[in-house]
């Protein structure tokens, strides 16, 4: 987040928009206090999306920020691993 000086003015947040890369869907967004983090919660697994975030103050918005490609989260697996094979070397390394 910025600090209050980079924010050049009162009332420091961010729009945070995202949307499917591969969608036609409209952009997502969400205005948010001056925070470090946003969790988007619901998407489907390790699917990419664009994602941007622009500050704003009291004043108004910060220029169009430039859209980025990120990923929605992993999950947990739906089968285990097979064929693992372990060599163990001594007390302290497996291979």
């Amino acid at each position: 987040p910025l600090n209050g000086f980079e924010s050049n003015g009162p009332g420091l947040q961010y729009k945070v928009s995202w949307r499917q890369k591969d969608g036609d869907d409209e952009w997502t967004s969400v205005v948010v206090a001056n925070v470090s983090k946003y969790i988007v919660s619901g998407t489907p697994t390790f699917v990419p999306y664009l994602i941007k975030v622009q500050a704003l103050n009291d004043a108004g918005f910060a220029p169009e920020p430039a859209v980025v490609m990120g990923h929605s989260g992993e999950d947990l697996p739906m089968v285990a691993p097979g064929n693992v094979r372990v060599n163990v070397v001594n007390s302290t390394l497996a291979e």
